[in-house]
């Protein structure tokens, strides 16, 4: 039987901001699209359109896929009206992961901390940590500016104070910071993720990087549902932890993760947000102790206050 993938073009107006654009793309991703493909970007780093994909279904009828009208409306609701939403297509499936190894490839983070495809784990120097990561469904490969900022901070932490004991990371996604932790000596490390579908994709990185004992996989979007398994577990906390996500959505997460009484890596906005994050921390009981900027994207270390 013929597999169908049905596929939305978006157009971003001209003058959207990165930050709106960014927004617009993760809420699409809750709202039911499994993916999605941006043509080249713009000086301002907005792409001139995306492509997003959904759930391969058995149906030539896009009345079939709910979810694509979710995203049309979605689009029309953040974006504007006139022109954004082009007709949605239904046609033959597409291999995704085909696709995606066309471009991810084997390369450097830091010089002694690389990630890539599993496959290419001799491509990185003799010494350096590599971090195997399989393409697969869209929570990440480690390439995006954010990611990259919180590796960065996370192993100049570990060469100035040696490993954690135990890290949180908060939307862990494909477990990359987990798995990235693991492989610097922590023992433990714990994930919690509200997207029930990225478990799988975060225990396969736990078995490439052979890490798959020592790490806990929360499927609930707070840090009591945390709390409650690695108690369970028998664990006694973090002494670490690490939040790569948009400003949006870290926001109301600062307050639950002040009270944990640890320091806190920090990415996900954009360099001009940076006051309002900074004022939104100060507020939230943090001070900054460490910032990096990469392509546009802050990521920080903080501590309590």
């Amino acid at each position: 039987m013929t597999a169908y993938w049905p596929s939305l073009t978006v157009i971003p107006p001209v003058g959207v901001e990165l930050a709106s654009w960014e927004a617009f793309c993760a809420l699409a991703m809750e709202a039911g699209a499994a993916g999605f493909e941006e043509e080249p970007p713009t000086g301002e780093g907005v792409p001139e359109r995306a492509r997003f994909g959904f759930a391969v279904g058995e149906s030539s009828d896009v009345c079939d896929y709910p979810a694509v009208e979710a995203v049309a409306e979605l689009a029309r609701r953040m974006l504007g009206e006139a022109g954004l939403v082009q007709t949605p297509a239904v046609e033959p499936a597409v291999d995704w992961v085909a696709r995606w190894r066309e471009w991810f490839h084997a390369g450097p983070v830091t010089p002694t901390l690389w990630v890539g495809p599993p496959e290419e784990r001799p491509a990185a120097p003799e010494g350096a940590t590599y971090l195997a990561i399989e393409p697969g469904s869209a929570f990440g490969t480690g390439t995006h500016a954010t990611t990259r900022g919180c590796l960065v901070l996370l192993e100049r932490l570990v060469r100035r104070t040696g490993p954690v004991r135990c890290v949180l990371d908060a939307g862990t996604g494909s477990g990359i910071l987990c798995a990235a932790a693991r492989l610097m000596g922590c023992e433990q490390a714990v994930g919690f993720e509200r997207d029930p579908l990225a478990e799988d994709n975060f225990r396969l990185t736990m078995e490439l990087n052979g890490c798959a004992a020592g790490v806990l996989f929360v499927p609930a979007g707070d840090v009591e549902g945390a709390r409650a398994q690695w108690q369970a577990a028998g664990w006694p906390g973090p002494d670490l932890v690490l939040c790569n996500m948009l400003s949006s959505e870290f926001d109301g997460l600062l307050g639950a993760l002040r009270r944990l009484e640890r320091p806190l890596l920090l990415s996900g906005f954009l360099c001009e947000e940076s006051a309002a994050v900074g004022a939104r921390l100060t507020q939230t009981g943090w001070r900054v102790v460490e910032r990096l900027a990469l392509d546009g994207w802050e990521a920080w270390r903080v501590e309590p206050a």
